[in-house]
């Protein structure tokens, strides 16, 4: 393999911790490659081809996963490569998503979240709702009876296609009304390696026989020689990027030292403190919106990955009926239970 795993998804699901943790037992790089993002193929190679160790390999990049360039050079360049893929609550995916944003680059205004519920505005910081339909993204890689069902449909086999799929047609489309954004498969002919799912909550687990399990699972779906060791949360909210920009623009720390920016759009001034910024999701007279839009999409993920997607060829999770019930809590509004 030039590449034996790579951590395509999701942002905020514990990609850093667990491609550190990793490192312990694999060759990883300090930081991420994204390559295929920007259809640059040569380089990713040449990169994979610099390793000198000859451990097997891995990298990370959470945009992998949403890119429409990525999962087609998965498919093409690395079919054989292990994709590992870390989902989380949308609404507490959103809250981790935005706050990181306004703890890392303090320096930019976030916009209201209300401004957030479809695609990835200006200043966003490509945080916004779009993000947050895992099942769609998931559903790209072609792994589910309807997913097989539209990659013939798009490779015009349709006579063939209905004749096979006949029996499946009340899943086929059961399945496709859980979809909020309908996004067609990759083409069969660039199908990717197998899938290996968690959820952030795995990954900080403390029950020690599962949490044991979760990783012995893992060592096994990447075929490694050595344990993988337990997971040490991996501190990225650290503000060295804040600390370095107060020092070289001296402008933008006298205006931290005014307490509101006026707001252009005539709404409420903008606290400036960056404590004064960070989301509380559960506040429901400045969140609703967000909040709400996050809970039907929790809702319909978790019934398209409990229903269509665990039982998908290539797809592979730790645990199962553990993993279900996480998902299961996923019906449940996690601010009804603070």
């Amino acid at each position: 393999h030039l590449l034996h795993y790579s951590i395509i998804g999701f942002p905020k699901t514990g990609t850093t911790t667990l491609y550190r943790t990793l490192g312990a037992v694999t060759s990883t790089f300090t930081k991420e490659h994204c390559e295929l993002v920007v259809n640059d193929t040569s380089k990713l190679v040449s990169a994979l081809k610099s390793m000198a160790s000859t451990n097997k390999n891995g990298i990370k990049c959470p945009q992998d996963i949403s890119s429409d360039a990525s999962l087609p050079l998965y498919g093409k360049y690395f079919s054989d490569t292990n994709l590992i893929v870390g989902i989380r609550h949308p609404v507490l995916w959103f809250q981790s998503f935005y706050n990181f944003r306004v703890n890392n680059v303090p320096w930019r205004i976030m916009p209201a979240s209300e401004k957030l519920l479809k695609g990835c505005i200006g200043g966003s910081q490509g945080v916004c709702g779009w993000r947050g339909n895992f099942h769609d993204f998931l559903y790209k890689l072609g792994k589910t009876k309807a997913g097989k069902f539209d990659q013939q449909q798009n490779q015009q086999q349709q006579q063939k296609q209905y004749e096979e799929y006949l029996d499946d047609m009340e899943d086929i489309q059961a399945e496709k009304k859980l979809l909020d954004l309908h996004l067609p498969p990759i083409p069969k002919s660039s199908s990717t390696g197998p899938i290996f799912l968690y959820d952030f909550q795995q990954l900080i687990d403390t029950d020690h026989e599962r949490s044991t399990k979760f990783r012995n699972d893992l060592q096994s779906f990447l075929e490694l020689n050595d344990e993988i060791p337990p997971f040490t949360k991996v501190d990225n909210n650290a503000n060295n990027g804040y600390i370095k920009h107060l020092l070289k623009v001296n402008e933008i720390r006298e205006e931290y030292d005014i307490p509101y920016r006026r707001n252009k759009d005539g709404g409420d001034d903008i606290p400036l403190k960056k404590q004064d910024r960070l989301m509380n999701i559960c506040d429901a007279k400045k969140h609703s919106k967000i909040h709400n839009e996050m809970m039907k999409k929790a809702k319909h993920i978790s019934l398209w990955i409990r229903n269509y997607f665990l039982d998908a060829d290539d797809v592979f999770v730790s645990n199962r009926t553990y993993f279900e019930e996480l998902l299961e809590g996923w019906m449940i509004d996690p601010c009804s239970t603070k």
